[in-house]
């Protein structure tokens, strides 16, 4: 993973993608069935001009499956709205985004993270999945990065909001009557969004 993130970074042209001074983050909404609507700040973020942090211990992106646990509660998502304003002349991009949280994970369950990012009223979607297996790891990182070709940038002459929807879920795949015959749960606890920049032509 080091590797190819060395060669990615390595790629880039500086005098393509850059990070534009004065980018600003105007609001932020969030919704879904692992995080409340947020109404007065209930779930905290912090956001630097190029990193968007989200701290999710305050929301309920937690999911379990077992013997007596509904399908529902094996999967949870929320929706972030965000109103990023990019500097005048720019335009921006989701390039990378980590999670962090909590694993119990049973041998042959797994643990699936998924990430979309789309911008309102368009139709390209970015989707960032990774995974992790049964073991006995107690926490897990999800590190993912799009190519430079795949990114998906913001209007030069038009605001959109964009659009992330974050979201886990435990599986197994074993046959039906053996699916919850162990127990599995985990938490995602903070999301960090990396935004890039791009001069208007």
């Amino acid at each position: 993973m080091k590797r190819s993130m060395i060669s990615f970074l390595a790629s880039l042209s500086l005098s393509t993608l850059a990070m534009a001074s004065g980018a600003q983050l105007r609001s932020v909404q969030s919704n879904g069935s692992g995080c409340p609507v947020q109404a007065s700040g209930a779930i905290p973020y912090g956001f630097d001009g190029e990193w968007l942090t989200i701290d999710l211990s305050k929301a309920q992106m937690n999911v379990a499956r077992g013997e007596g646990i509904s399908l529902e509660e094996s999967r949870r998502q929320c929706a972030f709205t965000l109103d990023l304003k990019a500097p005048t002349g720019y335009r921006f991009a989701l390039e990378r985004a980590i999670s962090w949280g909590q694993m119990d994970v049973s041998d042959g369950d797994q643990l699936h993270g998924t990430l979309e990012a789309f911008f309102a009223g368009a139709g390209s979607t970015n989707l960032l999945q990774a995974s992790a297996e049964g073991s006995d790891q107690n926490s897990f990182t999800f590190d993912r990065t799009l190519n430079p070709y795949d990114l998906n940038w913001s209007d030069c002459h038009k605001d959109r909001s964009l659009v992330v929807n974050t979201a886990i879920r435990v599986s197994n795949n074993a046959a039906p009557r053996a699916r919850y015959q162990t127990y599995s749960a985990a938490t995602e606890d903070k999301l960090a969004l990396k935004f890039v920049f791009q001069k208007c032509h």
